[in-house]
């Protein structure tokens, strides 16, 4: 039967361990009632045996540090994909609050600097709305009351001899008259009004409450 005290589990990737020196149950007792234990021969070889087990300590060491490495090298290479992915993804574009004109449908923001036909409707989408489109005469006569006599882009182009569109590429559909022979509009008190895109006016960017 083996003593419970000289069994030692095996550890998976444990390095092996030099052999425990026996504790003598011989000094133990004293020497009463025990045979005194002969002393092991000298086994030929044994100093190329301990010098096998130095180098097997060697490797295992040397095989630890390898695998430390390589943990560290995985850490690290995906801490950077993360990063690489993350910086890679696209941002929504910015929200824009309404802090102007708010119907039941829709939110209308004007604002204070001025811009050609082409960079209004930009800023707008980068809030992600568009330049302003105006669907019933409720949100027409609301508009002109708000704006005065100031022009402000809204989202009505066309091509030359072409009908007008909204920014959303839907054809217009002659709710209100648009004077003039410009090929874009803005609205202002007096109704909406076409010019050449590239003046600079005020704009008003809208935005549905439906999604």
């Amino acid at each position: 039967m083996v003593a419970a005290d000289s069994w030692t589990p095996e550890v998976p990737w444990a390095c092996p361990q030099p052999a425990r020196a026996e504790e003598s149950k011989w000094s133990k007792s004293g020497g009463k009632g025990l045979t005194q234990p002969r002393r092991p021969e000298v086994v030929r070889g044994a100093n190329d045996q301990q010098e096998s087990q130095h180098q097997d300590g060697d490797s295992c060491i040397g095989n630890a540090h390898s695998i430390t490495w390589i943990v560290v090298f995985l850490l690290i290479a995906g801490l950077v994909i993360h990063f690489r992915v993350y910086s890679m993804t696209p941002k929504a574009p910015e929200r824009n609050p309404c802090l102007g004109i708010e119907t039941k449908e829709k939110c209308f923001n004007l604002y204070g600097e001025t811009k050609n036909w082409t960079a209004s409707q930009q800023f707008c989408h980068s809030k992600g709305s568009e330049l302003a489109h105006i669907n019933t005469k409720e949100e027409m006569e609301l508009l002109k009351s708000h704006v005065g006599i100031a022009m402000h882009w809204i989202g009505l182009s066309r091509e030359e001899g072409g009908p007008w569109k909204w920014t959303d590429g839907t054809t217009f559909n002659d709710l209100f008259e648009v004077s003039g022979n410009g090929l874009f509009a803005f609205i202002n008190s007096d109704g909406v009004q076409s010019s050449m895109g590239h003046l600079d006016l005020l704009w008003i960017c809208s935005k549905s409450k439906i999604q």
